[in-house]
């Protein structure tokens, strides 16, 4: 259970975290404007983003996928349950993540200075 916890944790995160700083990087370097006058459709370059920027959570996760699925063998749970928990967590991480694309790409990329004092 644990396990789960700390994937979800470590790629939701993580992930968003990397997303949301490579576009401000990109924006602050001035090579975003670049990329979006590359032939390449916007689709492609979406999708590059999104698989290519947290690849280290990915490779991280499919080295210690074999460890989580002898954990969820040898505590007696079902593959079933296994798969729905893997489901779930690859559903929310394509939704947190596109929409932590879109949040960057409409140009907060620091949460905390979007909050304004009262007073």
């Amino acid at each position: 259970m644990n396990l789960n916890w700390i994937f979800l944790a470590v790629m939701l995160i993580g992930g968003v975290y990397m997303l949301v700083e490579d576009i401000a990087e990109e924006k602050r370097l001035g090579t975003l404007n670049f990329i979006r006058l590359s032939p390449q459709s916007s689709q492609k370059i979406l999708l590059g983003k999104l698989l290519g920027v947290p690849i280290l959570i990915y490779l991280a996760v499919a080295i210690s996928l074999p460890l989580y699925l002898w954990a969820t063998i040898s505590s007696g749970l079902s593959l079933s349950g296994f798969l729905r928990v893997s489901v779930v967590l690859i559903t929310f991480c394509c939704f947190f993540y596109n929409l932590s694309l879109l949040v960057a790409f409409l140009g907060v990329t620091q949460a905390w200075k979007c909050y304004k004092k009262p007073g």
